[in-house]
């Protein structure tokens, strides 16, 4: 079968319209239950989860269509609820969730767990399958309702690998949408009003050195060495960015921009002289941070740092990989964004706006040039953990959030 075909078989069959007489709180349970069984780690398809989630929306009447990858195997969901006219709202969520393999979890990751402490347990609960599973428990009444402008619902793939679904969606989003007038990612925010987050680069960065037997250093290039003078580097770049308060943001925390050096890999021995070393890092930054000007400061550094590595040996190298680039998102001004960013601030029952230090597709798609803001359930140092959970009480907030922004459109 062609991997961009929908199967004939049912997906959704043992949803069928009696699940949708059930009380909301039970289909967005049952919903989640589904969802965390669909074992969508990123380097999998989630085509299985997507076309169940479309197989039940078009038997509810719900017009959906895909935008798969190149490959044919991974899509990104578009759905709208309700007339086909401009300025409606779109519901964003991704489908991807992260890696469980060398976490120690009490119950099993990819099924959902209730443990009678009001949370619920599994990948993905929180980040973000918890959102998705409010959207769809919602649709009965969404479906019921008087409609004057449309919710679009928007799940896409492979977020946690740096958005690469939402950034192939991109360029022909607008073709699936009617000009819609404002975004909400139901990421884990605990239900607050998130405006502004910071930006991501990624690197890995390989050190090509001599090997030679450890009782002859003289004739070897110890690649680990350079790698450890460049995380080196990095941790004197960080002392500069904490030192330069006049280009802080006091609204994050911490307020700087922040480096990490998180795996450095390399040698096979102690009595051999590593030739090869790879270090895999990122910055996080604050709007406004000149992020390419730091990443050229870099490669200038690793420019100079081969030059002393082939003075040495001219077969020596020093390659670097840009592997992910989440811009930093900062809500649009205006009257227009301010207007919706009151709206949400009502409709979830809080007072206040928040920045938050993680990234979100929030960063790729205010190239829309819409409103945009981040709220959903769940708390985000939940995240990436084992035994990961949202709290019954946080997807009953989403549920009464997302109903009463629908019926503020009807």
């Amino acid at each position: 079968m062609d991997a961009k075909q929908k199967s004939a078989t049912s997906y959704s069959g043992d949803f069928d319209q009696t699940f949708d007489q059930k009380p909301k709180d039970e289909r967005v349970s049952a919903w989640l239950d589904k969802l965390i069984a669909f074992d969508t780690v990123s380097h999998k398809s989630n085509l299985e989860l997507i076309h169940f989630v479309q197989d039940y929306l078009e038997k509810r009447g719900v017009k959906t269509s895909l935008i798969h990858n190149e490959e044919g195997n991974k899509a990104n969901l578009v759905a709208r609820i309700g007339p086909d006219v401009s300025g409606g709202i779109v519901l964003s969520g991704h489908s991807d969730v992260v890696p469980v393999e060398d976490q120690i979890w009490t119950s099993d990751p990819f099924t959902l767990t209730d443990k009678k402490d009001g949370k619920l347990y599994g990948r993905g609960t929180c980040d973000m399958k918890g959102f998705l599973a409010v959207c769809l428990g919602l649709v009965p009444e969404f479906t019921k309702m008087d409609l004057n402008k449309p919710l679009y619902l928007l799940f896409s793939y492979d977020e946690e690998v740096g958005c690469e679904g939402i950034v192939h969606a991109l360029p022909t989003l607008m073709n699936h949408m009617n000009d819609p007038g404002a975004i909400i990612i139901g990421e884990p925010t605990s239900m607050r009003v998130v405006v502004t987050h910071k930006g991501i680069y990624s690197f890995e960065t390989v050190f090509n050195g001599i090997e030679a037997h450890s009782s002859l250093t003289h004739r070897a290039v110890n690649a680990l060495s350079y790698a450890a003078k460049t995380i080196a580097w990095l941790d004197d770049y960080q002392e500069k960015l904490i030192a330069d308060i006049d280009h802080h943001n006091k609204r994050f925390e911490p307020h700087y921009t922040t480096i990490n050096a998180g795996i450095l890999e390399g040698g096979t021995a102690t009595n051999i002289v590593p030739n090869k070393a790879l270090l895999k890092w990122h910055f996080r930054y604050i709007p406004g941070f000149d992020a390419e000007a730091m990443k050229a400061d870099y490669e200038a550094f690793l420019k100079r740092l081969e030059a002393e590595m082939k003075a040495r040996d001219k077969n020596c190298s020093i390659e670097n990989i840009q592997s992910a680039n989440m811009p930093a998102f900062n809500m649009s001004t205006g009257p227009e964004a301010e207007d919706f960013i009151g709206k949400i601030l009502r409709l979830a029952e809080e007072n206040e706006t928040l920045a938050v230090s993680y990234g979100t597709e929030a960063g790729h798609l205010q190239k829309l040039d819409l409103p945009i803001v981040i709220c959903g359930p769940g708390a985000i140092d939940q995240a990436h953990k084992p035994d990961e959970f949202v709290e019954i009480f946080q997807l009953k907030r989403c549920t009464q959030f997302l109903e009463k922004l629908a019926q503020s459109l009807c």
